[in-house]
């Protein structure tokens, strides 16, 4: 979303080894195309069977990029106040509402940034504002609160009371439920125990889990149905490294698409294992240069993993 005579610094910088393309600002057909693009994908999903979509308005994804004052720079419509920066999302749900109309239950949600840490960055009070807005416009049937982004991850905490609390943004998820009177609020990011995960129903009505499930996709399962009553498996990596973290969170899900049970690193041999095969997969994705023949996540070596529970087998996997 930058406009042709910005700095281009930030378009050149690699992330964790990643170069991504150079930004432009958007014209005015391509938003066209971008609202259709998502309300035809809804529509899609609808006709195939879904409960419902979410839109990814955080972490410096696109809508993010248009909501933050950061990357946003447009003097037009679509630039300035809140609500000029969120048209493009009110204009994304009206089409979605005119392919899958509310009469069908369909449900429709957004994840925003509760909070960007830098400078100019999307904040508290914007978000407030935003939420605000998104419920008498948009009439979304909830709101999942995360933060940060790719360049400056919010996952990454330096505050020890924020690590011990597990709830990265349930401190901001307390200062925006008290201004929404319909609209559901989801907060998601570092919960571990059940413990945590009940005291931040307190606040708010949901939580997201997402690496943890990864790891455990039968977790919220059994954790409803009593089998679990501490929390996640204590997964021997380093939490706070979110490079990391999201690269065994992308190959655990591999390994669940090719019917295989995700590795478990609670087992040092599996977590040797894993870090031997990163390495390889790095070296080879650094080979690979703009052929992209490699992709993806990476492929375990040396362990053999079995097969996923099926049936009425609910023990964790």
């Amino acid at each position: 979303m930058k406009l042709p005579n910005q700095d281009d610094r930030r378009s050149t910088k690699e992330i964790w080894g990643i170069k991504f393309a150079k930004p432009h600002a958007a014209s005015h057909s391509e938003i066209k195309t971008i609202i259709e693009s998502f309300a035809h994908a809804a529509e899609y999903l609808y006709r195939a069977g879904f409960d419902g979509v979410q839109l990814h308005a955080a972490h410096g994804y696109l809508l993010s990029q248009f909501l933050s004052g950061r990357t946003n720079h447009r003097t037009d419509e679509y630039g300035g106040s809140i609500a000029n920066r969120a048209r493009i999302i009110v204009e994304i749900v009206d089409a979605i509402r005119a392919r899958v109309p509310t009469s069908t239950d369909f449900v429709l949600g957004i994840k925003i940034n509760s909070v960007e840490f830098n400078d100019k960055g999307f904040s508290l009070d914007e978000c407030g504002e935003l939420c605000v807005l998104l419920e008498h416009e948009c009439k979304f049937d909830f709101v999942e609160l995360s933060g940060g982004t790719y360049e400056d991850m919010a996952f990454e905490h330096k505050r020890e009371s924020t690590k011990q609390r597990e709830a990265f943004f349930l401190e901001f998820a307390e200062a925006i439920v008290p201004k929404l009177e319909k609209t559901k609020v989801f907060v998601t990011g570092g919960f571990l125990t059940v413990q945590a995960m009940v005291k931040a129903m307190e606040v708010v009505d949901g939580i997201g889990l997402a690496r943890t499930l990864c790891a455990e996709p039968n977790l919220a399962r059994d954790i409803l149905a009593g089998r679990v009553t501490t929390g996640a498996i204590m997964q021997k990596i380093d939490r706070q490294d979110y490079g990391l973290t999201e690269t065994i969170a992308g190959t655990q899900i591999r390994q669940l698409g090719r019917n295989q049970a995700p590795m478990d690193l609670t087992d040092d041999n599996v977590v040797k294992a894993f870090l031997e095969s990163v390495v390889k997969w790095e070296k080879a994705l650094e080979e690979d240069g703009d052929k992209s023949e490699v992709y993806g996540y990476v492929d375990l070596e040396g362990i053999e993993l079995p097969p996923i529970c099926s049936g009425d087998d609910t023990s964790r996997l």
